[in-house]
């Protein structure tokens, strides 16, 4: 398997606020409706390209309230497999991302997708971990 590349979709725009599409193909219809929203540019082609893995893990950070009342600061993991082991797109990582963590991250005030940056390769059988990183 070639090396996962050090970040993916680092100009896609994107808000978790945004109410969650039901599939990848819908995923690109709504990331292109943000994009022209906001005058950003068109991620259609980030989001179809076809990735070098059928399986990674995303990790995420997110705020929950703490039976005190008090928010506390988490970090979640999503980890998204090709149907199949097809290798996956773009569009598959941010929708099932948006699934997974839409509700959480989707309040906060850090909710604006800014990309996956590479923390982990994996070993032989594991696959690659991003990070997300979101802005305000």
């Amino acid at each position: 398997m070639p090396k996962p590349p050090k970040s993916l979709l680092r100009d896609v725009c994107w808000s978790f606020s945004e109410p969650a599409p039901r599939s990848p193909a819908e995923m690109i219809d709504a990331a292109r409706d943000y994009a022209a929203d906001i005058q950003a540019r068109d991620p259609r082609d980030d989001l179809v390209e076809t990735l070098p893995f059928a399986d990674v893990r995303i990790k995420y950070e997110c705020a929950v309230r703490a039976p005190s009342g008090e928010w506390q600061k988490c970090e979640a993991e999503v980890r998204v497999l090709g149907a199949q082991h097809t290798r996956l797109t773009g569009a598959d990582l941010l929708w099932e991302l948006h699934v997974a963590c839409g509700s959480t991250v989707g309040n906060d005030d850090h909710h604006f997708f800014e990309g996956f940056e590479l923390v982990a390769e994996g070993k032989p059988g594991e696959p690659p971990t991003y990070r997300v990183s979101l802005g305000s």
